[in-house]
């Protein structure tokens, strides 16, 4: 009968002004005190929501900040490597500059040595030793007084590596051919036995045959290789 008479009281059809009045001010109350606790006191959907936001946003942060740290060691290892490909450059530039320089300077000696050689006489000054004529071979100026030079050392390569160092003498038949004829009358054995061969040391004697022999023959294969 209570409940009846409760639902009697609070339906809206059988209120007076007054009453309903009344009732729609306490609907409108609980539903402003709902709201108010749901923004001051969110539900635990609400606090989940907001945390996965968080952890969205904590995860973006770290991977824009490890794409930044990716490219950042990119930039690092692009320009370390442009640094050392510069450097490689520098020290094989270097490297080719003393070759020539040394190829130079071997040439220079090998000629100054045969201009004292046939200036000298033909019996000034001490014995002539292996070392001291002056081979057509870099080996034979690479060192202090050409010491570690020997007959090993003479080869058709290394001869024509010192006779055509120049780009232009490697470029060139005719100027090739010039050099090794004018090699040829310097090392030519009936030459070199009357202006040199008289001077050489007797046990350095056989060795130095040997040296010119070897010469010889490499420079008649270099003129038939050039014809």
């Amino acid at each position: 009968m209570a409940d009846l008479e409760g639902a009697v009281y609070n339906d809206p059809n059988s209120m007076d002004d007054e009453r309903y009045a009344e009732w729609m001010r306490e609907g409108m109350w609980k539903y402003v005190t709902f709201t108010a606790c749901e923004c001051c006191f969110p539900s635990r959907e609400a606090l989940a929501r907001k945390r996965n936001a968080q952890a969205y946003q904590e995860q973006l942060r770290k991977r824009v900040e490890e794409e930044a740290r990716k490219k950042r060691a990119e930039q690092l290892a692009s320009e370390r490597a442009r640094r050392e490909a510069l450097e490689a450059d520098e020290r094989r530039r270097r490297k080719r500059s003393r070759e020539r320089r040394a190829k130079q300077n071997a040439r220079d000696d090998y000629e100054t040595r045969w201009d004292i050689l046939l200036s000298a006489g033909e019996t000034t000054g001490q014995p002539l030793m292996f070392r001291d004529i002056p081979w057509p071979c870099r080996a034979a100026y690479s060192t202090s007084d050409g010491q570690n030079f020997s007959l090993a050392d003479l080869t058709i390569d290394s001869i024509s590596e010192f006779l055509f160092h120049s780009a232009k003498e490697s470029a060139e038949a005719t100027q090739k051919i010039k050099t090794v004829r004018e090699t040829l009358l310097r090392f030519h054995p009936d030459k070199f036995e009357g202006r040199v061969m008289d001077r050489v040391s007797g046990v350095e004697r056989a060795k130095v045959q040997e040296g010119v022999g070897i010469v010889v023959r490499a420079l008649n294969e270099l003129m038939r290789t050039i014809k």
